[in-house]
Protein backbone atom coordinates (compact mmCIF):
# COMPACT_ATOMS: atom_id res chain seq x y z
CA UNK A 1 0.00 0.00 0.00
CA UNK A 2 1.50 3.14 -1.13
CA UNK A 3 2.18 5.81 1.49
CA UNK A 4 1.38 9.70 1.38
CA UNK A 5 5.14 10.41 0.84
CA UNK A 6 4.47 7.70 -2.09
CA UNK A 7 1.98 9.31 -3.29
CA UNK A 8 3.05 12.83 -3.27
CA UNK A 9 6.24 11.88 -5.23
CA UNK A 10 4.52 9.88 -8.25
CA UNK A 11 2.03 12.92 -8.56
CA UNK A 12 4.88 15.30 -8.41
CA UNK A 13 6.71 13.32 -11.62
CA UNK A 14 4.17 13.05 -13.62
CA UNK A 15 2.80 16.46 -12.79
CA UNK A 16 6.79 17.11 -14.18
CA UNK A 17 6.24 15.23 -17.42
CA UNK A 18 3.12 17.04 -18.06
CA UNK A 19 4.74 20.36 -17.77
CA UNK A 20 7.92 18.91 -19.90
CA UNK A 21 5.58 18.10 -23.01
CA UNK A 22 3.17 20.54 -22.63
CA UNK A 23 6.07 22.81 -23.13
CA UNK A 24 7.43 20.95 -25.83
CA UNK A 25 4.23 20.90 -27.71
CA UNK A 26 4.08 24.72 -26.68
CA UNK A 27 7.09 25.43 -28.39
CA UNK A 28 6.39 23.59 -31.92
CA UNK A 29 2.56 25.64 -32.14
CA UNK A 30 4.93 28.72 -31.35
CA UNK A 31 6.83 27.58 -34.13
CA UNK A 32 3.82 26.44 -36.38
CA UNK A 33 2.65 29.82 -35.80
CA UNK A 34 5.47 31.93 -36.79
CA UNK A 35 5.78 29.75 -40.04
CA UNK A 36 2.21 30.49 -40.58
CA UNK A 37 1.23 31.87 -44.22
CA UNK A 38 -2.31 33.06 -43.88
CA UNK A 39 -4.13 35.03 -41.18
CA UNK A 40 -7.08 32.00 -40.21
CA UNK A 41 -3.93 29.45 -40.11
CA UNK A 42 -1.92 31.98 -37.28
CA UNK A 43 -5.13 32.64 -35.70
CA UNK A 44 -5.92 28.87 -35.19
CA UNK A 45 -2.64 28.21 -34.24
CA UNK A 46 -2.59 31.27 -31.19
CA UNK A 47 -5.83 29.43 -29.78
CA UNK A 48 -3.88 26.26 -29.51
CA UNK A 49 -1.14 27.63 -28.63
CA UNK A 50 -2.87 29.80 -25.52
CA UNK A 51 -4.91 26.62 -24.80
CA UNK A 52 -1.11 24.67 -23.90
CA UNK A 53 0.10 27.79 -22.19
CA UNK A 54 -2.42 27.41 -20.16
CA UNK A 55 -1.97 24.08 -19.27
CA UNK A 56 1.31 24.23 -18.60
CA UNK A 57 0.82 27.20 -16.02
CA UNK A 58 -2.18 25.45 -13.91
CA UNK A 59 0.36 22.09 -13.86
CA UNK A 60 3.62 24.52 -12.74
CA UNK A 61 0.84 26.15 -9.82
CA UNK A 62 -0.43 22.40 -9.13
CA UNK A 63 3.57 21.33 -8.93
CA UNK A 64 3.80 24.38 -6.51
CA UNK A 65 0.97 23.84 -4.66
CA UNK A 66 1.53 19.97 -3.99
CA UNK A 67 5.02 21.33 -2.75
CA UNK A 68 4.01 23.54 -0.61
CA UNK A 69 1.69 21.05 1.11
CA UNK A 70 4.57 18.42 1.92
CA UNK A 71 6.44 21.14 2.92
CA UNK A 72 3.76 22.17 5.58
CA UNK A 73 2.94 18.29 6.54
CA UNK A 74 6.86 18.24 6.81
CA UNK A 75 6.65 20.74 9.56
CA UNK A 76 3.73 19.18 11.06
CA UNK A 77 4.84 16.01 11.36
CA UNK A 78 8.30 17.51 12.97
CA UNK A 79 6.23 19.32 15.56
CA UNK A 80 4.17 16.81 16.39
CA UNK A 81 7.12 14.15 17.41
CA UNK A 82 8.91 17.33 18.88
CA UNK A 83 6.18 17.36 20.90
CA UNK A 84 5.65 13.66 21.87
CA UNK A 85 9.61 13.79 22.50
CA UNK A 86 8.79 16.81 24.83
CA UNK A 87 5.89 14.89 26.57
CA UNK A 88 8.03 11.95 26.98
CA UNK A 89 10.50 13.84 28.66
CA UNK A 90 8.08 15.87 31.01
CA UNK A 91 6.59 12.19 31.73
CA UNK A 92 10.19 10.42 32.44
CA UNK A 93 11.31 13.57 34.72
CA UNK A 94 7.98 13.30 36.69
CA UNK A 95 8.26 9.71 37.48
CA UNK A 96 12.16 10.06 38.43
CA UNK A 97 11.31 13.34 40.56
CA UNK A 98 8.36 11.23 42.30
CA UNK A 99 10.41 9.80 44.98
CA UNK A 100 12.74 13.02 45.90
CA UNK A 101 9.07 15.25 46.08
CA UNK A 102 7.88 12.29 48.51
CA UNK A 103 10.95 12.60 50.19
CA UNK A 104 10.78 16.55 50.77
CA UNK A 105 7.19 16.05 51.51
CA UNK A 106 8.15 14.31 54.63
CA UNK A 107 11.14 16.20 55.27
CA UNK A 108 9.19 19.43 54.93
CA UNK A 109 6.18 18.33 57.33
CA UNK A 110 8.38 17.50 60.32
CA UNK A 111 10.55 20.66 59.44
CA UNK A 112 6.87 22.24 59.95
CA UNK A 113 6.18 20.58 63.16
CA UNK A 114 9.64 21.88 64.47
CA UNK A 115 9.04 25.17 63.24
CA UNK A 116 5.78 26.41 64.40
CA UNK A 117 6.27 24.53 67.66
CA UNK A 118 8.74 27.13 68.54
CA UNK A 119 7.83 30.16 66.80
CA UNK A 120 4.44 32.04 65.68
CA UNK A 121 2.69 33.62 63.11
CA UNK A 122 5.47 35.69 61.06
CA UNK A 123 8.62 34.68 63.00
CA UNK A 124 7.41 30.69 62.18
CA UNK A 125 6.76 31.74 58.34
CA UNK A 126 9.85 33.59 57.56
CA UNK A 127 11.63 31.05 59.36
CA UNK A 128 10.09 27.99 57.43
CA UNK A 129 10.57 29.66 54.03
CA UNK A 130 14.40 29.40 54.91
CA UNK A 131 14.31 26.19 56.09
CA UNK A 132 12.57 25.03 52.81
CA UNK A 133 14.74 26.86 50.85
CA UNK A 134 17.93 24.56 52.03
CA UNK A 135 15.70 21.79 51.76
CA UNK A 136 14.86 22.16 48.13
CA UNK A 137 18.81 23.07 47.92
CA UNK A 138 19.74 19.28 49.41
CA UNK A 139 17.07 17.55 47.63
CA UNK A 140 19.13 18.69 44.20
CA UNK A 141 22.03 17.05 45.74
CA UNK A 142 23.03 13.15 44.24
CA UNK A 143 22.76 11.74 47.32
CA UNK A 144 19.44 13.02 48.51
CA UNK A 145 17.77 10.00 48.08
CA UNK A 146 20.17 7.92 49.90
CA UNK A 147 20.75 8.95 53.36
CA UNK A 148 17.98 8.04 56.20
CA UNK A 149 15.41 10.12 56.22
CA UNK A 150 15.93 10.91 60.06
CA UNK A 151 19.60 12.19 59.69
CA UNK A 152 18.35 14.38 57.12
CA UNK A 153 15.97 16.19 59.38
CA UNK A 154 18.23 16.72 62.47
CA UNK A 155 20.61 17.83 60.77
CA UNK A 156 18.32 20.17 59.41
CA UNK A 157 16.88 21.18 62.59
CA UNK A 158 20.24 21.27 64.18
CA UNK A 159 21.21 23.92 61.07
CA UNK A 160 18.50 26.34 61.90
CA UNK A 161 18.62 25.56 65.47
CA UNK A 162 15.32 23.87 66.19
CA UNK A 163 14.62 20.69 68.29
CA UNK A 164 13.89 17.93 66.19
CA UNK A 165 10.55 16.79 66.47
CA UNK A 166 9.77 13.30 68.24
CA UNK A 167 9.21 10.67 65.69
CA UNK A 168 5.96 8.42 66.57
CA UNK A 169 6.98 5.09 65.68
CA UNK A 170 4.22 2.89 63.50
CA UNK A 171 1.95 0.41 65.04
CA UNK A 172 3.59 -3.12 65.04
CA UNK A 173 2.19 -5.23 62.11
CA UNK A 174 2.25 -8.83 63.05
CA UNK A 175 1.41 -10.51 60.22
CA UNK A 176 4.00 -8.38 57.77
CA UNK A 177 7.00 -10.57 56.82
CA UNK A 178 10.04 -9.24 57.23
CA UNK A 179 11.04 -8.97 53.52
CA UNK A 180 7.82 -6.41 52.99
CA UNK A 181 9.02 -4.62 56.39
CA UNK A 182 9.93 -0.79 55.29
CA UNK A 183 13.22 0.67 55.53
CA UNK A 184 13.97 1.72 59.06
CA UNK A 185 15.01 5.47 57.50
CA UNK A 186 11.26 5.47 56.51
CA UNK A 187 9.36 3.51 59.42
CA UNK A 188 7.35 5.80 61.41
CA UNK A 189 5.24 9.21 60.59
CA UNK A 190 6.97 12.52 60.45
CA UNK A 191 3.92 13.78 58.87
CA UNK A 192 1.46 13.34 61.79
CA UNK A 193 0.66 16.97 63.42
CA UNK A 194 2.27 18.59 66.58
CA UNK A 195 0.85 17.08 69.57
CA UNK A 196 -1.02 19.52 71.97
CA UNK A 197 0.72 22.05 73.52
CA UNK A 198 0.14 20.32 77.40
CA UNK A 199 2.56 17.37 75.40
CA UNK A 200 5.52 20.04 75.13
CA UNK A 201 7.76 22.19 77.42
CA UNK A 202 6.41 25.70 77.94
CA UNK A 203 7.35 27.68 75.28
CA UNK A 204 5.92 24.56 72.92
CA UNK A 205 9.14 22.47 72.15
CA UNK A 206 8.78 19.19 72.31
CA UNK A 207 10.93 17.28 75.65
CA UNK A 208 13.50 14.66 74.77
CA UNK A 209 12.29 10.97 74.83
CA UNK A 210 12.03 10.05 78.38
CA UNK A 211 14.12 6.71 78.75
Amino acid sequence: MATAADMAETHARILGELAAFGLDFARKLHGQGMAAETPEETATLARAFHGVARSVRQTLALEARLARDAQRQAREDREAAEQQAREERAAAERLAQAPINDRKNRISSALSRAVWSEYEDDEAESLFDDVYGRLCDEAETPDFLHQAIDDQIARLCAEFGLAAPERRPSPPEPQASPAAAAPPEILGDWADPPPSPDHGTGNGAHPPPSG
